[in-house]
């Protein structure tokens, strides 16, 4: 690792704690990891304000417990979310610093800025960042030398550009910080690629409209945005027109700017920021495909929705040749939505493993999971297949509490009771064997060969097979582990209508649920999504949160 000279501020230092004049802001959402790290390192800054804009994990918690102020707004976009924080009126100081929850100050930074403060003669100040990458500096690859980012700004000469790369323009002369910032995201290179296809996503609707030479040079001379004007002149004016522009900033990052010499890690960071810029023009393509598709009287029935869009590229990022190389990249030790799985198991097939390293793998579920479930006693679990939700309720589970995983297949099982065993180890854990239905005996299971997809009394198709299997209702599974109260995970295919619309009594223990419905037919009972949302609501309870076919449900 090239080594940083440097740590975070910390108690004992100069400045005294609180002594600074200044008001530090720190934009967050699920940064439960990275935080308490950042807080600490701004502890010298008289105000401390974490502007959230819907953590679903322990963030607003540990910001409030270290004295932070903090303050909840929707996410707008980069720029808008800045301009608000500029703006809020319990922000007590002119002098705002914006540090990211990934980013931490060292005692030089914080001395230095505090020196700066004492009497300023500019309107904001530049600084270098030190970004580490999967442990190392990276000193070469033309990321650091031109780095200078505005972060301390006077507010009332401080205004954001409204792109997403929220730029700051300031009115006014612009200093120089000697020391430097550092970036170091503790969340894994899964979350730090997940971050990029959404700025990717961003880069390729700013793309949109491109504009000519002259365009571009007439931008730069009246630009009022403060980075160094040879970074400018090359993002600017000369980068839109270089050809095939993944090698050409793979070549310029390792070999010109010599990330060759920041090891392995340099070169996956230039070969990563090859591949952003293919993703940007693969999506860029297919915005201007779905918009302009058909011919341009028929555009607007070209145009698709964002989930659409979505949905699109996640055809590209987590398709089975994407999961193939992301194995190979991760040695198949995949972090999903804070927590790590080995995937190395034939469970996981190579789609399953890159939806989980991207975040969508049972996504909604599980961010419902640590909203909702967070400090549960007893959650019993329908459908645990994999066993990848089951872990993140034990995550958010009172210690020594009982989960219950039900399973119908077979083949799961062995894999289920591990992984139980390396997430749940401080829970009592009950693993059942069943499908759960309308009665108890058994039940047909139409299983996939080369999937963890099941089905109930379904046709076997092409690929499929049948297997007898236990069957067992809710009512009977809740009887059998002696539970009173419980709160409750489902996704089971539809199977879900066998105790919400047949035997909705089963449900009198539970207060609360996360439920994937799904619209079935069961013994010639057939069932909406909204058919079961309505008889949720029938059996007394009330629906918080929704997603899709994904509801959280309290008793009311």
């Amino acid at each position: 690792m090239t080594k940083l000279g440097l740590r975070p501020y910390r108690g004992g230092d100069d400045p005294a704690p609180g002594s600074v004049p200044v008001s530090v802001v720190v934009l967050t959402r699920d940064e439960e990891v990275n935080i308490r790290r950042c807080l600490a390192s701004v502890a010298w800054a008289d105000q401390v304000v974490v502007v959230d804009s819907g953590s679903t994990d322990d963030t607003v918690p540990i910001a409030g417990s270290l004295g932070a102020e903090v303050v909840r707004n929707p996410w707008p976009g980069f720029s808008a979310q800045r301009e608000f924080a500029l703006r809020l009126p319990s922000v007590r100081h002119d002098w705002v610093y914006f540090v990211d929850a990934d980013e931490w100050v060292s005692p030089q930074l914080a001395a230095e800025i505090a020196a700066q403060l004492r009497a300023p003669v500019c309107s904001g100040f530049a600084q270098r960042f030190r970004l580490v990458f999967q442990g190392t500096w990276i000193r070469h690859c033309g990321w650091y030398r031109g780095s200078w980012i505005v972060r301390l700004v006077d507010r009332r000469f401080t205004k954001y550009d409204g792109t997403w790369m929220a730029r700051a323009h300031v009115n006014g002369p612009t200093g120089r910080l000697r020391s430097d910032l550092v970036d170091e995201d503790c969340k894994g290179l899964a979350a730090w690629l997940h971050k990029h296809v959404q700025y990717a996503q961003l880069e390729a609707e700013r793309r949109d409209t491109p504009a000519s030479l002259s365009q571009r040079l007439h931008a730069l001379r009246t630009r009022e945005d403060t980075r160094p004007m040879i970074r400018a002149v090359l993002k600017d004016v000369i980068f839109p027109s270089v050809p095939a522009k993944p090698a050409a900033i793979f070549a310029y990052m390792y070999l010109v700017r010599l990330g060759v010499l920041d090891g392995l890690a340099g070169l996956r960071f230039c070969f990563f920021h090859a591949w952003f810029e293919a993703t940007v023009k693969a999506l860029h393509a297919d915005r201007q495909t779905m918009t302009y598709g058909a011919s341009q009287p028929r555009a607007q029935e070209a145009l698709v929705t964002a989930s659409e869009l979505k949905l699109r590229v996640s055809r590209i990022v987590a398709g089975d040749r994407a999961g193939r190389v992301i194995g190979g990249l991760t040695g198949k030790r995949i972090r999903h939505q804070g927590l790590w799985f080995d995937t190395r198991s034939s469970d996981f097939s190579p789609t399953v493993r890159a939806q989980m390293f991207w975040g969508g793998y049972e996504g909604a579920e599980t961010r419902m999971i640590r909203s909702v479930l967070r400090g549960s006693s007893t959650v019993v679990e329908l459908g645990s297949s994999l066993g990848v939700t089951a872990a993140h309720i034990a995550a958010v589970m009172a210690a020594g509490g009982h989960l219950v995983c039900v399973e119908a297949n077979p083949t799961l099982l062995p894999g289920l009771r591990e992984r139980m065993a390396r997430h749940a180890a401080g829970l009592r854990v009950d693993l059942v064997h069943a499908a759960v239905t309308d009665h108890c005996g058994t039940a047909a299971l139409t299983l996939a060969a080369e999937t963890v997809g099941s089905r109930l009394d379904a046709a076997p198709r092409q690929d499929e097979y049948t297997v007898d299997v236990p069957a067992l209702t809710l009512r009977e599974i809740v009887s059998r582990m002696g539970l009173a109260e419980f709160d409750l995970v489902s996704d089971i295919e539809g199977s879900e209508v066998a105790f919400l619309l047949q035997d909705p009594a089963a449900l009198k223990g539970c207060r609360r649920a996360v439920i994937e419905l799904h619209a079935t037919t069961m013994r010639d009972c057939a069932a909406s999504v909204s058919d079961l949302v309505d008889a949720a609501v029938a059996a007394g309870f009330r629906v918080t949160a929704r997603h899709g076919p994904v509801v959280a449900l309290v008793r009311a």
